[in-house]
């Protein structure tokens, strides 16, 4: 029977880099079960476990991984998925799924934790919580007499601080403020995981090799402009129809909407943007939404992806929001009915010599 081996990392905050201590020895780790012709135990839905799959993907390291799976239809269809995104060869990765013993509401995360230590012969702690339920599995281990490499180790930090811009009215520049309402702005936020038709593989292989997080919302504005492409996204769309969401609302008007989303992990959205003349936006299909009172009937000739409900706790209307159904391509509007927005002064020069359409700051 090969040897197994464990990486075992409590939760870490939602934008790693390079910089990232336990990024760092979660690499050195890997690449020492490589040399050490161990087979990694691995898993997926995390970013620590999904760090050591793109890594042991590229260095063709033997896998056994967990999946958390509630049936063996979904543990196939999960299988396939995973060999996809993370480029995983079938002759070298088997596939185990988590299974519940108890019953089928119970939270398998514990349970696929607990599976991982067992089919593990070492296991190989990183940043393991103090309290957690990795630290509580590990001593457990150590108890039992199972073969422990400490080598790696580094303290837990986790800093997963909501985010948060200093958008005061005295700070804002005036040219921010002579904006009016001339154009439909798209804003963009920083991606908790991979772009959209992006795969994992490149995303933690880009996270590894960035000093800084590299889905920011400045980076994910950047791609839009490389591409001159806006993804559409289905999320929180009605039929699950993918949308590209704008706003009418002026740039400083926009502030007070950008807020912590603590349930999501995310911000609404950040004071990074595009923006079309509205002209242009009407003729580029970008239509006004319709918000909608609860319980009120819709007639068909509406288009459920143009509907939005006013709110119950949150009133959406103060969003004045516009969409365009599926990507939204401006490669063929003409640079000067475009504006961009960033944060800070030094971020919207480089967007303006680099795409050159105009660029404004928020900050002075």
């Amino acid at each position: 029977m090969s040897k197994t081996a464990a990486i075992l990392i409590s939760r870490q905050a939602m934008h790693p880099s390079g910089g990232s201590v336990w990024v760092q020895k979660t690499v050195e780790a890997v690449r020492w079960v490589a040399s050490s012709g161990h087979t990694l135990v691995t898993s997926h839905g995390m970013p620590t476990w999904e760090l050591q799959l793109s890594l042991a993907s590229d260095m063709n390291i033997p896998l056994i991984v967990y999946v958390l799976a509630e049936s063996e239809d979904r543990l196939r269809e999960l299988s396939v998925f995973l060999q996809d995104q993370f480029s995983l060869t079938a002759e070298r990765t088997e596939f185990r799924r988590v299974d519940s013993t108890v019953d089928q509401t119970e939270d398998l995360r514990p349970v696929r934790d607990r599976a991982v230590v067992k089919a593990a012969s070492l296991l190989i702690p990183v940043a393991i919580r103090e309290g957690g339920n990795l630290r509580s599995l590990l001593e457990d281990a150590r108890k039992a007499g199972k073969e422990l490499k400490l080598s790696f180790q580094t303290e837990h930090f986790l800093r997963d601080r909501p985010l948060s811009y200093n958008l005061e009215n005295s700070q804002l520049s005036s040219e921010l403020a002579s904006i009016g309402n001339g154009y439909i702005i798209h804003w963009t936020r920083a991606a908790n995981s991979c772009w959209p038709g992006e795969k994992l593989i490149d995303y933690y292989q880009a996270v590894i090799s960035s000093d800084s997080y590299p889905r920011s919302a400045l980076a994910t504005l950047h791609r839009m402009l490389d591409r001159k492409l806006i993804v559409a996204s289905s999320r929180h769309m009605p039929q699950n129809i993918a949308t590209v969401s704008f706003s009418s609302l002026a740039p400083a008007e926009a502030i007070p909407l950008m807020k912590w989303r603590a349930r999501y992990r995310q911000m609404s959205f950040e004071p990074y943007g595009i923006g079309i003349e509205r002209e242009c936006a009407r003729a580029g299909g970008i239509r006004q939404v319709r918000y909608t009172k609860r319980g009120e009937r819709l007639s068909d000739e509406i288009d459920l992806w143009l509907t939005q409900s006013a709110g119950a706790i949150t009133d959406w209307r103060n969003e004045k929001e516009y969409r365009h159904r599926s990507d939204f391509d401006f490669g063929d509007i003409a640079s000067d009915r475009l504006i961009v927005f960033a944060h800070r002064p030094e971020e919207a020069a480089l967007l303006q010599r680099k795409y050159s359409i105009r660029a404004v700051a928020f900050l002075r």
